[in-house]
């Protein structure tokens, strides 16, 4: 990693760097993740020592009145505020109503649970109304999705009009999300479940640029990876939507991705050959030019991955959801010491309980507007998962609308 001084330093608790509590501006700088979830700060590799032969941060210790004999008890209490931060109420949008209402409880309570969106006993079914919609204040509902650089994908976000039955918090049939991939990683020895993605274009695939580079921040070789499409469970081979393995032709990732703080954290894997569309394989639409200043505060769109159900928890082979409520960026920054720019989208409740997790990473954060699902938001980046006072972090699509046009040839 880079310190905030721009030297070559490593990854540590903040314990290893004392020196940076003096000075708050270079310990938000300095923040880093050892791994996805486990925030650190960047340390130089090497002490200074004085003509003394005192290290730099005894110096800075012994006339501080630091006590260096206490630590934090772990990373995570060291680089938070001493107190939990809820967003404000924000009324939501306004609502475009099915013709029949069907409310459905979404109280899981279990961490099996966790990524669950609508969670009813296993003995009852709904069938979801699926022309429930966002009008997005400030923008027009009547101009046309502008995709024209999607080639010809004038479905995009249009799933499959069949019925979708949810039983006991799973999916009971596929094509509930046909732009969902699952990426894998084949390395010498094994092939993983490494990340989700979403189809934007007759051969692309949008996720996150850290799904792109191993530990030690070196780019994979796009050989490596393969995207599997219109899969729901990853560990069954007879889904009715016969899903298909593309292999990766190439990789663009934002050139300015940062490991340090995670900002511009997009990426676009392009696909060896054109994706054969089906009811269960259908682009999603990105959001078109007026939804650039929409700060989406107070919307609730929906997440969805194979990622763990539990931080440190074995991931799912079956495709799961949840609805989160969209905070302001000012209350995310106000919860985080890494700094929330407009770059950044935050989604989550104050109470904890529901988020995306390890696994989840570049899956698309999406809304219901005008009619068509729009992606707004790639799982980036969080505090462990569904941590009380932390909501996720997630790549802002609106702010890259343009790069991304620029890697779809």
């Amino acid at each position: 990693c880079t310190t905030a001084n721009g030297n070559l330093g490593k990854c540590q608790d903040l314990s290893n760097c004392p020196q940076l509590l003096l000075d708050l501006t270079k310990l938000r700088q300095s923040l880093c993740f050892k791994s996805l979830f486990v925030p650190g700060v960047c340390c130089p590799l090497t002490d200074k020592i004085d003509t003394n032969g005192t290290s730099t941060i005894a110096s800075i210790i012994a006339t501080s009145g630091i006590d260096s004999g206490v630590h934090p008890p772990s990373v995570q209490p060291s680089i938070r505020p001493t107190k939990h931060q809820s967003p404000k109420p924000i009324p939501l949008f306004p609502v475009v109503a099915p013709a029949t209402t069907i409310t459905v409880t979404t109280t899981p309570t279990n961490l099996v649970d966790l990524l669950t969106t609508e969670f009813i006993p296993v003995s009852s079914s709904v069938d979801l109304p699926l022309n429930h919609s966002y009008s997005l204040l400030g923008s027009s509902t009547t101009s046309a999705i502008d995709n024209n650089f999607i080639h010809d994908d004038e479905e995009c976000g249009i799933r499959n009009s069949g019925k979708y039955r949810v039983v006991g918090g799973e999916e009971a049939l596929p094509g509930r999300w046909p732009w969902m991939a699952a990426i894998f990683l084949h390395g010498s020895k094994r092939t993983e479940f490494w990340c989700g993605g979403s189809l934007i274009g007759s051969r692309y695939i949008l996720t996150a640029a850290h799904c792109t580079r191993d530990h030690r921040q070196q780019q994979f070789a796009a050989r490596q990876f393969t995207v599997r499409l219109g899969d729901i469970d990853l560990e069954r081979n007879d889904e009715p939507s016969a899903p298909e393995t593309y292999a990766v032709k190439q990789i663009h990732a934002h050139p300015k991705f940062s490991r340090v703080g995670f900002y511009n954290d997009i990426a676009v894997l392009e696909l060896t050959r054109i994706v054969r569309k089906s009811p269960y394989v259908i682009p999603i639409c990105l959001p078109q030019a007026h939804y650039k200043n929409e700060r989406f505060a107070g919307a609730r769109p929906t997440v969805v991955g194979w990622g763990t159900t539990y931080y440190g928890g074995k991931e799912s082979t079956v495709q799961r959801q949840t609805v989160l409520p969209v905070w302001r960026n000012e209350d995310c920054n106000a919860a985080y010491f890494q700094p929330i720019t407009s770059n950044f989208l935050c989604a989550g409740y104050s109470q904890g309980g529901k988020d995306a997790c390890q696994g989840d990473s570049g899956g698309p954060l999406m809304l219901r507007a005008d009619g068509r699902w729009i992606q707004i938001g790639i799982v980036s980046f969080g505090n462990k998962c569904g941590e009380p006072g932390y909501p996720g972090v997630y790549t802002r699509v609106t702010q890259y609308i343009d790069w991304i046009k620029t890697n779809l040839n």
